[in-house]
Parts: structure tokens; C-alpha cells; sequence
């Protein structure tokens, strides 16, 4: 199998539909009341950061998803506590971030 990796140069369009998530930030997408019609969530390449994405429902069993891209660990605790309020389901939570 091969790979064809591409980089997206500076001089390439993000599409307009895109959502750009920076670092330590993290954004909740209601894929049912979507306002801005947003198809992609995206961040910069994690090198020392990690990048997490959460998909199931809120309170009203209305699909949504999270991303975020987390440097540290106090983030990483806050970030799971947002999912824990926003998500309607048992999102899966790491035993360390508890």
C-alpha cells in the first residue's frame, strides 16, 4: 500500500466550510443546528500537542462533536469536564483526566 501524503501550502485555500481550532481551544458543533454549515474542524499538526476529537449527542439526543487540541495537562482535565456537561451520553474519559 502506498501513501500520497500532501501538505496544504500557504498558498492553498482552507475551504470555506472549514472551522480552524487553535491550540489550547476547542470548539462544539451541533450537527443538527449547524448555523454556519461547517463540514470540516481542523487544527495545526500536533508535534507536542494532542489533538481529540468527540462525537455523540447532548442533552437533547442531538448529534454534535468536539475537537480540541490540548498542550497540557490542566487543559486536558477542563476540556473532559466540558465534554462531561455538554455530551448527553457516556463519553469515554481517560482514568487519568478524572
Amino acid at each position: 500500500m502506498k501513501l500520497k501524503l500532501q501538505r496544504i501550502t500557504q498558498t492553498e485555500q482552507i475551504p470555506a466550510d472549514s472551522l480552524y481550532v487553535a491550540q489550547d481551544n476547542y470548539e462544539i458543533v451541533n450537527l443538527k443546528k449547524n448555523p454556519n454549515n461547517w463540514k470540516y474542524l481542523y487544527c495545526d499538526s500536533a508535534t507536542s500537542c494532542i489533538i481529540v476529537i468527540v462525537t455523540g449527542t447532548n442533552l437533547r439526543a442531538e448529534p454534535q462533536v468536539a475537537i480540541t487540541h490540548l498542550s497540557r495537562p490542566e487543559r486536558f482535565a477542563k476540556f473532559w469536564e466540558i465534554i462531561r456537561t455538554e455530551f448527553g451520553g457516556r463519553p469515554f474519559v481517560p482514568s487519568s483526566c478524572t
